[in-house]
């Protein structure tokens, strides 16, 4: 739960008030876990990034998608207690990163109560967060660091085959590093080292995309004019909206007009499914829907 502008009035974790209110100004958002004691879940600075990075994916894992019933029904927070945790130290030094750099906790522990709950306690601060709680937090800080992050649920087969494709398409691309990053902003905009040093991981991830597509848009859009298709090239400014995977679906009518077709492959799927609906026709007109 969240106490937003100073109220004291609980509210449910709402991401798009949050992307309003604290993501821009890199404030760290405030979490009430009781009435007397709350929490800040803090942003990422550039400097920690890599730690972060390294360790979000404990965050991220689909324990839905694992095909036993008795971990689907676990909560996250106990899912990663029972089975994540005890497989490596490695897993266990992310969790405690994420607690060290988000929460700002320096002792951290999971304990099970007598019901058999998972609750992450700091005997510090005295603070303890439930599973619900921590539901909450660690989908907060996914938002709030990572630049166009999306909790939607994608169907897993879709899922992989999207992040397949995408392999694909980029397997000879090299990304840059976060230190030629960092030269590529301060060559294009005269911003230092040092200076990037002091953003946060979002603010300074979100410059490097500006950066970027404006250098693209500034490259490619002049070419495009030339070739009479700069109505079809994205503006860099005011883009047109877009779902998640706009580009990597396409619907059936545009594949047939970009093969040189008219529309009529769709139309002829679509009237094919009527045909396969309607029983009567496939019955000689005797047929008819039970009732059920």
């Amino acid at each position: 739960m969240l106490e937003i502008l100073g109220r004291k009035k609980a509210v449910s974790v709402d991401i798009n008030i949050l992307s309003r209110l604290y993501f821009p100004f890199d404030e760290p958002v405030p979490y009430v876990l009781n009435k007397t004691l709350s929490i800040k879940i803090y942003p990422i600075s550039l400097r920690n990034s890599e730690f972060f990075l390294s360790s979000k994916d404990i965050l991220e894992i689909d324990k839905n998608s694992i095909p036993d019933p008795k971990i689907i029904q676990m909560t996250y927070l106990k899912f990663l207690y029972k089975i994540i945790l005890p497989q490596s130290a490695a897993n266990r030094q992310k969790l405690l990163n994420i607690l060290k750099l988000c929460l700002g906790l320096n002792y951290p522990a999971i304990i099970l109560d007598e019901k058999e709950r998972a609750f992450i306690v700091d005997n510090e601060t005295g603070i303890k967060i439930s599973s619900s709680q921590f539901d909450e937090i660690k989908r907060i800080i996914l938002y709030q660091n990572i630049i166009g992050y999306d909790d939607e649920y994608v169907n897993p087969e879709f899922k992989q085959n999207i992040e397949a494709g995408r392999a694909l398409k980029n397997k000879n691309i090299e990304s840059p590093s976060l230190e030629r990053k960092m030269a590529i902003i301060t060559a294009h905009t005269g911003i230092t080292k040092h200076e990037q040093l002091e953003m946060s991981y979002r603010a300074h991830s979100l410059l490097f995309q500006e950066v970027y597509e404006e250098t693209e848009y500034t490259t490619m859009y002049p070419i495009a004019a030339i070739c009479g298709k700069n109505d079809k090239f994205d503006k860099w400014i005011y883009k047109q909206k877009k779902s998640k995977y706009d580009s990597e679906t396409i619907s059936v009518s545009k594949f047939n007009e970009q093969a040189g077709g008219n529309g009529e492959v769709a139309q002829q799927i679509i009237n094919k499914k009527e045909d396969i609906n309607d029983f009567s026709k496939l019955s000689g007109g005797s047929w008819h829907r039970p009732n059920v």
